[in-house]
């Protein structure tokens, strides 16, 4: 009798202490093994917050495993769906819905929002990451940059500007700006305007510096400065001197555009403003 008291006993006493440890074990080991703060790298494994919710994860190759495109100003998630991440020295464009690697670049900077410039084999090319993910242009160039909904590329040092995988212009000097109708390319100590068909403007005129500023071709030469307007008339081009102003100071000139009229300044300095609607001839 005596003997199943103490049996009695002693089983109580380590159910008492099993069953609290055997429940602390469990915890500790869920709690370890659960991103319960929802931190963004947890256990070596990448965690896709949006508000809260958590939109799927990534399980890292390396330890420098992180973002490849960071962002103090948006999220690195894009359109709750996509990100690239940067593991194991690869970027990755990663669908984080379905948890899948959709390519693999070398290098990938940020154009402008959605637009991206990728890198394969030492090539750059483009994409956009929005809902889908369409390929503007394969990677075949070796520099390129976005501007005016179009790209300057370069490639086997011939410039180009594309609009898709189309190209539009192509020179063997680079191209310094452009608008719809005008391009600007620049050589050693000139600059040179022409149209989409290879059409020179303002040829006669050397030593020159260009801009341009909405339909305007802004001209510099011996610190004097002309404004030309281009208009289209039955698919040609017919040249209109609009004003001309002197300055010699080193501020870059500016403009501001309304409705009617374009100004242009150095810093605070108003040097000239025009009425679109009127020609000036001064």
């Amino acid at each position: 009798m005596e003997k199943n008291k103490y049996t009695f006993y002693s089983i109580i006493i380590f159910l008492i202490i099993f069953i609290p440890c055997s429940i602390y074990g469990t915890y500790m080991h869920i709690k370890t093994t659960a991103n319960l703060n929802h931190e963004f790298k947890f256990n070596n494994k990448l965690y896709f917050y949006e508000n809260d919710k958590l939109l799927g994860t990534y399980s890292c190759l390396s330890d420098n495993c992180d973002y490849a495109i960071n962002s103090n100003s948006k999220s690195s998630i894009i359109n709750s769906k996509y990100t690239f991440i940067k593991d194991d020295k690869k970027i990755y464009l990663y669908e984080i819905t379905s948890g899948e690697n959709l390519k693999t670049y070398d290098d990938v900077r940020s154009l402008m929002d959605n637009v991206f410039k990728v890198s394969q084999n030492g090539l750059w090319g483009a994409i956009s990451v929005g809902t889908t993910v369409n390929n503007l242009l394969d990677c075949n160039f070796n520099d390129l940059e976005f501007k005016n909904n179009r790209f300057i590329v370069l490639k086997d040092n011939k410039w180009g500007i594309y609009q898709g995988q189309n190209e539009l212009f192509s020179s063997e000097l680079k191209i310094k700006d452009f608008n719809e109708e005008l391009v600007i390319v620049s050589g050693d100590d000139f600059d040179k305007l022409y149209d989409y068909q290879n059409k020179e403007y303002l040829e006669t005129i050397g030593d020159k510096e260009l801009a341009l500023f909405s339909k305007l071709v802004l001209l510099k030469r011996n610190y004097n400065y002309y404004i030309y307007q281009f208009d289209k008339l039955e698919d040609n081009f017919k040249t209109n001197i609009r004003g001309n102003f002197y300055y010699a100071g080193d501020k870059m000139i500016t403009h501001k555009l309304t409705d009617s009229t374009i100004e242009f300044y150095a810093g605070d300095e108003l040097l000239k403003s025009i009425e679109l609607s009127v020609q000036e001839n001064d």
